[in-house]
């Protein structure tokens, strides 16, 4: 990734604690700021808008 560009997203601790436990389950132990380039990426690339909603209690999609 060329030049990147910051976000600032505040987050409910729910949220939060999601996505630190996908970060858990992720190869590689991503931070925190990669996991949600990733979990973006994956989102934007593999699905379409209206087919996912992600789940704040266990951090996973459901399509």
């Amino acid at each position: 990734m060329s030049d990147p560009t910051i976000i600032p997203v505040p987050l409910p601790p729910e949220t939060l604690a999601a996505l630190d436990a996908w970060i858990a389950r992720a190869k590689g132990a991503p931070s925190r700021g990669e996991a949600v380039a990733s979990l973006l990426a994956g989102a934007l690339g593999s699905h379409s808008p209206s087919s996912v909603v992600p789940s704040l209690v266990t951090g996973r999609d459901i399509v």
